[in-house]
């Protein structure tokens, strides 16, 4: 999206604000993902690094669809 710094902070905030449940399970999940990743192998952040960065896109797709 073509915004100003202020413009996608506001954004942000409003999508917290309605989305906040989505984003804070989808954070845990990514997390204990990770934590355990990090338990089984030992180097768990860089195996699970694609897993958190699929989250983020996935809620970002999810919240803010961007028409062309």
């Amino acid at each position: 999206m073509n915004k100003t710094i202020f413009e996608s902070l506001s954004l942000s905030f409003k999508a917290m604000k309605v989305y906040f449940l989505e984003i804070l399970v989808c954070v845990m999940i990514a997390i204990i993902f990770k934590y355990i990743g990090f338990a089984l192998f030992f180097i768990g952040g860089l195996f699970t690094f694609p897993f958190w960065n699929a989250v983020i896109y996935s809620l970002y797709k999810t919240i803010f669809s961007e028409k062309m």
